[in-house]
């Protein structure tokens, strides 16, 4: 999913060089790209077919940056509910958290302003 990818990159990446998040168009093609995926996962349980696949993991990877950033993913009720499982069935993902949580720590203490 390049568009949601492009989306937290062209938001959240600024808060690298900055300390803050990119602009308001910028957050607006976010949601955009996070409804999209909300809408495409009504109904499904996982990205493509009904089971974990190469698609979840890819996109799990692309959704769990936001974690660095307490981006809400409520509003979007099946990414959320998607992105739950994703984490309990793909084998591996704690040590990626782990790395997540470190990064989000980071952040935290030396770049990012409080959104």
């Amino acid at each position: 999913m390049g568009t949601l990818y492009d989306g937290i990159a062209k938001y959240f990446f600024p808060l690298l060089r900055t300390g803050k998040p990119g602009t308001q168009e910028n957050l607006e093609k976010l949601n955009a790209a996070f409804d999209l995926l909300n809408t495409f996962l009504d109904g499904q349980d996982y990205v493509a077919g009904n089971q974990l696949s190469v698609a979840d993991i890819v996109i799990l990877a692309t959704v769990s940056t936001t974690e660095m950033v307490d981006f809400d993913l409520k509003k979007f009720p099946n990414v959320d509910k998607w992105y739950k499982n994703a984490q309990k069935v793909t084998p591996g993902w704690d040590e990626n958290l782990a790395r997540i949580q470190s990064a989000k720590k980071f952040l935290a203490e030396n770049l990012i302003e409080k959104l």
